[in-house]
C-alpha cells in the first residue's frame, strides 16, 4: 500500500472575506438528539379525519324574560361601581425598593400600606373633613 499525498492547504478566496457566513439553524429532532430529550413538536399524523356527529346545545339553552334581563343588567351593575378611583404614584426607586420589602415583610399590598399611610396623614388635617362635608352629595353611601 501506498500512502497517499499530502493535500495543499485550502487559501479562502480574497472576496469570501468580506461576505458574512450564513448562520446555522438548530431543529427540533437536532437538538433532541444531543440528550434523550423528545423534539417539541411531533410530526402530525398524515391521514383523513373521522366525521363524528355533533349534538345539539341550543336545546340546552332557556330564553330569559325581559324582567329577568333588567334585574341581572341592575344588579351587575351596582357590583361594577365600586366607587374608587385610580391614581397612579410615582416613586423614586428607593422609595419603591422600601414600599416593595415591607409588603413583602408584612403581606399586605403596596396600596394597601400606602392607603393606610394616607388614611393616617389624612387624620391629622381636620380641615379637609371640613372641606368634604362642604360637598354635594353624590350617590348614597353603602
Amino acid at each position: 500500500m501506498s500512502a497517499m499525498p499530502a493535500r495543499p492547504p485550502v487559501q479562502p478566496h480574497p472576496e469570501s472575506a468580506d461576505v458574512p457566513k450564513p448562520l446555522g439553524s438548530l431543529s427540533a429532532s437536532l437538538l433532541a438528539r444531543k440528550g434523550d430529550a423528545r423534539p417539541a413538536m411531533r410530526p402530525l399524523a398524515l391521514g383523513t379525519a373521522t366525521v363524528v356527529p355533533v349534538e345539539d346545545d341550543a336545546a340546552l339553552v332557556t330564553s330569559v324574560t325581559l324582567a329577568t334581563a333588567r334585574r341581572i343588567a341592575r344588579e351587575s351593575a351596582t357590583r361594577t361601581r365600586t366607587g374608587k378611583a385610580a391614581f397612579t404614584l410615582r416613586l423614586d426607586s428607593d422609595r419603591h425598593v422600601r414600599l416593595r420589602l415591607a409588603s413583602a415583610m408584612t403581606r399586605h399590598s403596596s396600596q394597601y400600606l400606602v392607603t393606610l399611610a394616607l388614611d393616617a396623614f389624612l387624620q391629622n388635617l381636620p380641615e379637609v373633613d371640613a372641606l368634604v362635608a362642604q360637598l354635594p352629595v353624590t350617590r348614597a353611601p353603602k
